[in-house]
Parts: structure tokens; sequence; C-alpha cells
């Protein structure tokens, strides 16, 4: 699963997090998050992040010094961060 600028704040899917008893089942997380972002802002992406986490959900969180987008550095992590997740007969 990966997760660029958002926040959960909807919560059934939380309840829904709770109710799962074998988190293992649960994909990975990669969070990326812009520390300067006016859209959605930075702390509430972290909060969200920690909330996923307590509720057994195990992942990464980076933040990056841009506003609500992309930058060629995030863009490197998202991908090796795909294709670690990939069988190796998957990779290019």
């Amino acid at each position: 699963m990966y997760s660029h600028n958002s926040i959960l704040k909807i919560y059934f899917e939380f309840q829904e997090l709770e109710s799962i008893k074998d988190k293992s089942s649960l994909p990975p997380l990669l969070h990326c998050h812009g520390t300067r972002d006016e859209l959605v802002l930075f702390d509430w992406g972290k909060t969200t992040f920690k909330t996923l986490t307590e509720l057994g959900v195990s992942g990464e969180f980076h933040e990056f010094n841009v506003f609500h987008e992309f930058n060629k550095k995030e863009l490197t992590l998202i991908r090796e961060w795909i294709l670690d997740k990939l069988p190796p007969e998957s990779r290019l």
C-alpha cells in the first residue's frame, strides 16, 4: 500500500482494521508526505501513519521538503520500494 500526502479520517476504516485478527495479512505501507504541504497538513499525515501503525499496519514514513507534490527523490524511493516488494522474477 502506498500513501502520498493523505489522511485517513473515516472512522469505519479504522474500525475495520481493529477487527482484523491476523495483522500479518495486511499489506505493508509506504507513506510519504511533504513537510510544506498546505492542502493536507503534515501533522495530519503523521497522525494518520501513527494511528495505522498502532492498529497493526507495518510501514515506513518518509517526509520530503515539498508542498503537495512529488519530487525525484520521492519517486526513486517509491520505485525501489515497489521493486523490493515484487517477487524476483517480476523485476524489470
